[in-house]
């Protein structure tokens, strides 16, 4: 964003002599010429090729079923109890046809190692698979095996919520199958506003980010944690700058994907109506190479690796009023608007008429 900034302020230092809040039209289009970056005009056809800028989805990497608790997993103990109530096979008739196999822990990997039945692998199952699995194993020894398995220790489910948020900690996974949003709420809430939070989900060596804002307006990225999950906050407040003929000139935070043009000329106060030159109305914005790609034309001739592009609008169409509308801002944008020539006048005759008069030189005495 920083650099953005830098970028289009090198072009705002590059003005006329006259007093006024930043440079005119032509010196922003002799500059951005003389400087190599692509001036385009906003129109419809040039927004519908802006695509939205990606905000990261929690359910493009993460997905699947609900948490359920009573699964076997790593680090798990075990005991294993054997009934067969068919003659033969593993018992006599004389014992009893109850054998209580011992306990095991379940491996890094899922797997124990049974009497009678070999390595198998539990891990990920729940209690009753694993009856099952272990008494399909036993069919080859004994007639009519019966299997009972219990959970006698459990590491247990856990997440973790770091980060900006009130109480960062350890929670535990209950039958309620908490999901992201339950985690930041266990957690005390973030610390800012959601709308400038950052969510991270850590799980397996995979991660993915999304806005804390964009999960609350979409259900399906508030996806179900899973044991030894991390959920990482931090603070990234989305900003842009209003400059120029603008009423409040500044930096103004948003929640990114929901701001459009005129709407972020609103927070700024709007146009000032005694200077702004509506008819130029200029974006300053770094663009990478995909989006490059993707709108093409003569953005793609003049930058074909990306970098800072301006657009320019002229707000006195009504239709651009629409074609303003659908340009979503993004953070690190600088909004820059020029003043009319009038203004530009009427400054020039102020600093004319606040010169103080020039008292003429008294002429030299004559001896």
């Amino acid at each position: 964003m920083r650099a953005v900034i830098v970028a289009f302020a090198a072009i705002l230092l590059l003005s006329a002599c006259v007093p006024r809040d930043g440079p005119s039209t032509a010196a922003v289009f002799r500059s951005t010429k003389e400087a190599g970056i692509p001036l385009i005009q906003l129109t419809e056809e040039t927004v519908a090729k802006i695509e939205p800028l990606p905000l990261g989805s929690l359910s493009d990497v993460f997905s699947g079923p609900a948490y359920q608790p009573g699964i076997i997993r790593a680090g798990d103990e075990i005991e294993v109890t054997i009934f067969d109530t068919g003659e033969g096979g593993l018992f006599s008739a004389t014992e009893s046809s109850t054998l209580p196999i011992g306990r095991y822990i379940v491996d890094q990997s899922g797997n124990v190692t049974l009497p009678f039945v070999g390595r198998l692998r539990v891990g990920n199952n729940s209690v009753s698979a694993a009856q099952r699995l272990i008494t399909e194993k036993l069919r080859t020894s004994t007639v009519n095996p019966f299997v009972n398995v219990v959970i006698t220790q459990k590491d247990a489910d856990t997440y973790a919520v770091q980060g900006d948020v009130e109480a960062g900690a350890i929670f535990p996974l209950t039958s309620r199958s908490e999901k992201v949003l339950d985690a930041i709420a266990a957690a005390g809430g973030p610390s800012k506003k959601p709308g400038e939070t950052r969510l991270t989900l850590i799980r397996d060596g995979k991660t993915a980010s999304q806005m804390m804002g964009s999960i609350v307006n979409n259900p399906k990225d508030n996806v179900s944690l899973r044991p030894g999950d991390t959920v990482y906050v931090t603070h990234n407040p989305a900003s842009f700058i209003a400059d120029g003929a603008v009423t409040t000139p500044g930096e103004f935070p948003f929640t990114p994907g929901e701001l459009n043009l005129n709407e972020a000329l609103g927070r700024a106060g709007g146009l000032s109506d005694a200077r702004a030159n509506p008819r130029s109305v200029f974006v300053m914005r770094a663009v990478g190479t995909s989006e490059v790609e993707q709108q093409g034309g003569e953005l793609a001739a003049a930058a074909p690796q990306g970098g800072p592009i301006v657009y320019r609008i002229d707000l006195t169409k009504a239709k651009n009023r629409f074609v303003a509308d659908k340009f979503v801002v993004r953070d690190g944008d600088l909004i820059y608007v020029t003043n009319s020539g009038l203004a530009s006048l009427g400054k020039i005759v102020q600093v004319f008429l606040s010169r103080p008069p020039e008292i003429a030189a008294p002429s030299p005495r004559e001896f």
